[in-house]
């Protein structure tokens, strides 16, 4: 069945993949925008239509970008990345624009910060532990938003939890880390460093999105978890290798005293001060805390009920990202 899908967020690094992966299995795509404007080749994709969507509105309105027509959605896939709303993030205006809309089925990039600092197999039935941080609470508060919207007759709420999201172009896990190793602020972390990363490719990410759209009604939540064969550290050593640049191995002693001495530097950048960039990209205690953890993200769930078969090969889409990657 051809859906007409509305995805938020849609010109960026995730949402991006999204249209494509939506288009290329024959389904209209909205692709909404706000600031930045989506690339020539979608743009030209005679499935996808640009529009900008006010989700604040009580009567919110689909307005096309360059005069084409826009037909009524019937699924709305939340990608879009900015700050909350209020107490539940911005998951509830949302759910709000596609009861005005009449879409019963919802779609929702949450993430494994759903879990906090939860430790050891993490399945979907696993409960939260310790401080999920802000990121996490929103996430959290998202979902519960989006169950409680899913329990009506009719609807279909699914939450994704994604791992690492990599991919030419990933904000978080290319384009920065690649500038923070370049900065020597970075490096291989030891024990600090040790814990599984959860990778999952932006283009399998976005196959299981295309089957989660067509999930039966009430709300399921999935891991998107593709490998996690390699550590933090190995990640950062083939990140590095493939562009070409040093890494060096850090004590834990000498990487939290790194976390400390670029506090000032990381609250100076955030006020606008020029200068001490390097100093800030040193990393954060939370993120240590995170590239130590212990977390086994089991997504048999999504294999089994999406059909979801990840087959990237690892070390070929890291070259590919780093090949590709404007840094």
């Amino acid at each position: 069945m051809t859906e007409v899908v509305l995805v938020t967020g849609a010109a960026g690094f995730i949402g991006r993949a999204l249209v494509r992966a939506f288009a290329a299995e024959g389904h209209r795509v909205l692709a909404a925008i706000h600031r930045t404007p989506l690339p020539d080749e979608l743009v030209a994709d005679p499935a996808v239509t640009p529009v900008a969507i006010n989700l604040i509105d009580r009567e919110p309105r689909i307005v096309p970008k360059g005069g084409a027509e826009a037909p009524a959605p019937t699924v709305v896939v939340h990608a879009a990345y900015g700050a909350a709303s209020g107490p539940s993030g911005d998951v509830p205006p949302v759910l709000a624009a596609a009861d005005a809309l009449g879409v019963r089925r919802v779609v929702y990039f949450s993430s494994i910060a759903y879990y906090g600092a939860r430790t050891g197999e993490v399945t979907e039935t696993t409960p939260p532990e310790g401080e999920a941080g802000a990121y996490g609470r929103q996430k959290q508060a998202g979902e519960a938003a989006l169950a409680a919207w899913a329990a009506t007759p009719g609807r279909s709420g699914v939450a994704l939890r994604p791992g690492a999201v990599y991919g030419p172009d990933s904000t978080f896990w290319t384009v920065k880390l690649l500038r923070r190793i370049a900065s020597g602020n970075w490096g291989r972390f030891g024990s600090l460093g040790s814990g599984p990363c959860p990778l999952v490719h932006v283009t399998e990410a976005a196959s299981a999105t295309v089957a989660a759209a067509g999930a039966p009604d009430g709300f399921q939540a999935f891991n998107l978890v593709a490998d996690d064969s390699l550590t933090w550290n190995d990640y950062f050593t083939r990140l590095a290798d493939a562009a070409g640049l040093p890494l060096r191995d850090l004590s834990p002693t000498e990487a939290r005293l790194r976390v400390a001495a670029s506090i000032p530097a990381k609250v100076w950048r955030k006020l606008g001060g020029p200068g001490f960039e390097a100093l800030a990209l040193a990393p954060t205690a939370g993120e240590l805390a995170t590239f130590a953890r212990p977390a086994h993200y089991v997504s048999t769930a999504a294999r089994e009920t999406l059909v979801w078969t990840p087959d990237r090969d690892v070390d070929a889409a890291i070259a590919e990202a780093v090949r590709e990657t404007r840094w």
